[in-house]
């Protein structure tokens, strides 16, 4: 038996039930109860999205409240929305349109998550802001979203 093999089935023995694997007829099945969310469609997984993003507000107060300097409270919000936005289309069931999104951040920003915080600094250090308001205009930033693309997701219906 080969050594991963051998630990599936060493671990899968720890269970009152059997452990269902990919190859499993029952597995598709299994995995869209436990992973509710990820079958969710489109619309609402853009409310979700826009969700989460608008908590950064509420987040950032409370940074502010701690003291949190204000790069790193910056830092935080862009984090908040980078890894927001690959959750989201880890949920998304259409790889097009993951790949079409992957794509329209290419273009913009050379990469397909989206822009760096790096990148964001130096984007608004051109534009001659003071550091401060870099920092602030990534915050604001980190809590917008695009209204072409909720247009988009927002009327999406699921294919039957």
């Amino acid at each position: 038996m080969l050594p991963l093999q051998q630990a599936i089935t060493e671990f899968g023995g720890q269970f009152r039930d059997a452990m269902i694997e990919p190859e499993d007829e029952a597995y598709e099945e299994a995995r869209k109860v436990y992973n509710g969310m990820i079958d969710r469609r489109p619309s609402e997984i853009r409310a979700w999205y826009r969700g989460r993003t608008a908590e950064i507000s509420e987040f950032n107060q409370g940074w502010i409240a701690e003291g949190v300097s204000l790069e790193e409270r910056a830092r935080r919000a862009w984090r908040i929305r980078h890894d927001t936005r690959v959750r989201a289309r880890s949920m998304m069931e259409n790889p097009a349109e993951v790949e079409d999104l992957g794509e329209r951040d290419r273009r913009l920003y050379g990469n397909p998550d989206g822009p760096t915080f790096d990148q964001l600094v130096r984007e608004n250090d051109r534009l001659g802001l003071r550091q401060d308001e870099v920092y602030e205009r990534i915050i604001r930033g980190s809590q917008t979203t695009n209204r072409e693309v909720n247009k988009l997701f927002d009327r999406k219906v699921p294919s039957p």
